[in-house]
């Protein structure tokens, strides 16, 4: 398609794009507007009819008040004047009136007198059967009736819809109450729906919405106005995009507020149709001004623009077939035309200048690329060697004959890798996606292999296909071998800091302050984890000839027995003679190999051992054994490794044993401390004979009711200590004052109180003892400070102390005194309670009595013989 009729086409689907949008628009704005104006009014004109309607209740409503308010209808009620039915109720009456029922009703709704005349023949007709059962349902609440009493609405009959109004009977004077109902009644019948058509001038209906024949548009207005807030449902008839009709439907109710009648209101829409016709109008007027336009529009154009166009393209295609860069392009005129002109004429130069200049650079570049000290190749799409410089000659030692045009696959790539390269080579050129970097090998002519590095790229033909690949690479053989060195001393290194820091974590664990079992567990795992084995163990020659299990880790003592309990050691001796480890790589044979599956019991999962003996300055302790599932062979830096974690292991199991000798000797100079306190203790009950097996009994009461107040070891042995010495400052009180039958009297008090003091002086010099002096410098003190020797108060006195005194004094009341007999264990108990912040703790005497009475039964005491 040529540009004018391109131009051409641009101008009418300009002009019928404006069209269409005017008439979218149009429609929207002004159509619309005019639908929704007839809405309105068709609103307001429902309102009307429904106005008539109750403007004929209202009428009724007056004539019911007209007739209820007269004195023959009350006396006609009341049964005093029976001739009033027949000189009023006539059909002539009820044709001035203008009403079809009247109806009269007495105080208790029972029916007195009725006359019905049809509404075209004006003849007497039977009142609707079911007429009395709606007058008794509405009016029911209303029994009897009010003097104020009025109701006006429709109610449904036999005979059709009935407008009824009802009035209460009175007398003239209004004086006294009703003596009954007055109803009259006039059918929404055709004949009235004729009538508010003449008077509106709008097509009413009126359907009952029970009516099983409901006309379809009836049927869906109401199921609208269900669904809806709205009072009014409007549909629009159309026909052909010409609407003819515009119709309301309103919702009718009985008295009772129930939905009885559709009303159908329908008129033409003028207003619509006046505008219908304007717009179209109005859219003949836009059709023929976009026709004259667009003729306009295109003349414009093809004078401006597509003469001048032609001119230039003609041009264009004069320098396509002839290739001559000085041609020009002539367009006169001052506007963009113009430019364009003269800019394609200036970049036809440039191009000229760019051609020359392009043909000089791929000059440099060829001479670049011999002239580089790198591999280069260019290869085409189905790889041939196209181009390679002199230096990718001289290394891989081919002549240029037998290069050029050469498959670079089968000369040049690997033969194991040849296919695999070939098809990623294809698959990079038909996909145009290419790994810019990249690195291969290639095969010199002597059949050397040389590490290249290369970089890759896309050689385009002038369409933008692909035309094959230029590739710049260097020699990274010796890079790469001199890479893999380091890596190797890099490893080295790691193996080494991680040996290092094996080592340290093993002395880390001998000088850490654990028991013996975990810091051989925390060695066994370091060695487990840093010889990369699946089990260690250790024996030790604990007993002279044979080697014992000492510890072990890595055993599934659920499918493998451990080491049997002697090992005879001297097949093993003889390989482990010069100080090197003992290594088996597969037990399958051999003496070594039977010695060792022999110490298990079943099957041997392991194919690798290893044995090096523990050994400190020549001394051995034992040998450290490792295992293995699968078969290795250990290098000799392993080897000696594993004889230097042995020698460390060694060195653990000599601080462990030296650990011990120490705790023993400690535990030794304790039961010697222990057994110099138990005979002073002895000999102060020597001298003190009221108090022999005094110490005994306190020593196992004493600890009860310290656990029981949460002491640990240490602290009860404190208590201990001070329990056996507590009365040890008696030593320096005279036998007179000591062993007296008799009460003492002040003096001798005096002296007795010094003990405690005496005890202190005696022995707070001694750091053995610092923790028993809680107890045997205040076991006298009281808890409301009354005590003696500082008049301690409350928890100021020692904890110990507090203990103490309270098992003391129970000793002392539950046993025979020289002066008094024991008191019973209720008596005791009683005393101390009584004496609990007083003398006492409370709650240690609480925690106390707790303890006597799970811990002592009444009848175990006897006196004289207390337990």
């Amino acid at each position: 398609m040529t540009l004018r009729n391109r131009i051409l086409l641009f101008s009418l689907l300009a002009g019928g794009i404006s069209i269409l949008s005017l008439v979218l628009i149009s429609n929207t704005l002004f159509l619309r507007h005019y639908r929704t104006l007839e809405e309105n009014l068709l609103h307001q004109d429902i309102q009307r009819v429904e106005a008539l309607l109750q403007r004929d209740a209202d009428f009724l409503s007056n004539i019911a008040a007209d007739w209820g308010y007269r004195d023959e209808t009350y006396h006609f009620i009341k049964g005093r004047n029976p001739a009033y039915t027949q000189d009023n109720l006539t059909p002539t009456t009820f044709q001035g009136l203008g009403v079809d029922v009247m109806a009269f009703y007495d105080a208790n709704l029972h029916r007195v007198a009725e006359f019905s005349i049809n509404p075209f023949t004006f003849h007497p007709i039977p009142l609707p059967e079911d007429i009395d059962r709606q007058i008794f349902k509405n009016f029911l609440g209303h029994i009897p009736p009010e003097p104020q009493f009025q109701s006006k609405g429709l109610i449904q009959t036999q005979f059709g819809p009935l407008m009824i109004a009802a009035r209460a009977i009175l007398r003239n004077d209004a004086v006294g109450q009703p003596a009954g109902l007055i109803v009259i009644g006039r059918y929404l019948n055709n004949l009235r729906l004729a009538e508010w058509e003449e008077a509106t001038h709008l097509s009413i209906e009126v359907e009952t919405i029970t009516n099983p024949q409901l006309p379809a548009d009836f049927r869906a207005a109401f199921s609208q106005l269900r669904n809806s807030d709205t009072d009014v449902a409007v549909f629009h008839s159309t026909q052909a995009f010409q609407p003819q009709h515009i119709t309301g439907f309103s919702l009718l109710t009985t008295l009772r507020g129930e939905p009885y009648l559709m009303l159908r209101v329908s008129k033409i829409p003028i207003i619509y149709q006046v505008g219908l016709k304007n717009f179209r109008n109005f859219l003949l007027f836009l059709a023929i001004l976009a026709v004259v336009m667009g003729s306009l529009s295109w003349a414009f154009f093809n004078r401006t623009l597509t003469k001048r166009l032609f001119a230039i393209i003609r041009a264009i295609n004069r320098f396509r077939d002839s290739h001559d860069f000085s041609i020009s392009i002539p367009i006169q005129g001052k506007d963009e035309l113009t430019q364009m002109s003269l800019a394609l004429s200036q970049m036809v130069a440039d191009m000229g200048r760019y051609h020359f200049a392009l043909a000089a650079s791929e000059r440099q570049y060829r001479e670049m690329l011999q002239n580089m000290q790198m591999l280069a190749v260019i290869l085409n799409r189905e790889g041939r060697i196209v181009f390679c410089n002199e230096y990718f000659i001289n290394l891989t030692g081919w002549n240029w004959h037998e290069v050029l045009q050469s498959d670079w696959f089968e000369r040049f790539a690997l033969p194991e890798e040849r296919h695999k390269r070939r098809e990623r080579f294809l698959r990079h050129i038909q996909e145009e996606n290419i790994h810019h970097h990249d690195e291969s090998c290639i095969l010199t002519r002597a059949g050397e292999k040389r590490l290249i590095a290369w970089n890759n790229t896309f050689i385009r033909n002038p369409d933008g296909s692909v035309a094959g690949m230029a590739r710049i690479g260097q020699d990274i053989t010796e890079v790469r071998r001199n890479e893999e060195k380091i890596r190797q001393h890099l490893h080295e290194t790691d193996l080494l800091l991680a040996r290092l820091k094996t080592l340290r974590e093993i002395d880390t664990a001998i000088t850490s302050p654990r028991s013996s079992e975990e810091k051989m567990g925390i060695i066994l795992n370091v060695i487990k984890n840093a010889l990369e084995v699946d089990a260690v163990n250790i024996l030790t020659e604990s007993v002279p000839g044979y080697l014992l299990p000492y510890a072990s880790r890595g055993f599934n003592l659920a499918q493998i027995m451990p080491i049997s309990a002697q090992i005879g050691v001297k097949e093993a001796e003889e390989s482990l003679a010069s100080g090197t480890p003992l290594v088996i790589n597969r037990l399958v044979t051999g003496e070594l190999s039977h010695w060792l599956t022999s110490r298990f019991s079943g099957f041997v999962p392991y194919q690798f051992y290893a044995a090096a003996p523990m050994t400190i300055e020549g001394q051995r302790y034992g040998l450290l054994e490792v295992f293995a599932h699968k078969p290795r062979t250990p290098s000799p830096e392993w080897q000696e490794f594993f004889q230097t974690l042995a020698s460390q292991t060694a060195i653990a199991l000599d601080h462990n044993q030296m650990i011990q000798d120490i705790q023993r000797a400690y535990q030794e100079l304790q039961q010697a401390y222990r057994a110099t306190i138990e005979g002073w203790s002895a000999t102060l009950e020597l001298r003190d004979k009221e108090t022999q097996g005094h110490s005994d009994r306190m020593l196992e009461l004493s600890e009860k009711l310290g656990r029981r107040m949460g002491l640990n070891e240490k602290q009860l042995q404190d208590l201990q200590y001070g329990v056996l010495l507590h009365d040890i400052g008696k030593m320096a009180v005279p036998d007179a004052i000591l062993n007296k039958p008799g009460p003492l009297n002040e003096e001798e008090w005096t002296v007795m109180r010094q003990h405690p003091q005496y005890a202190y002086d005696l022995l707070s010099k001694i750091p053995f003892l610092r923790g028993a002096m809680d107890v045997i410098y205040c076991h006298h003190e009281r808890w409301d400070g009354s005590g003696y020797p500082r008049g301690l108060k409350g928890e100021q006195i020692p904890l110990y102390a507090r203990i103490f005194a309270i098992v003391d004094v129970w000793d002392a009341l539950t046993h025979d005194r020289p002066y008094r007999q024991a008191w019973s264990i209720e008596k005791a108990l009683a005393y101390l309670q009584e004496q609990a912040g007083i003398q006492f703790d409370p709650q240690v005497v609480e925690t106390f009595t707790a303890l006597i009475q799970e811990e002592y039964q009444p009848e175990t005491f006897v006196n004289g013989n207390s337990a």
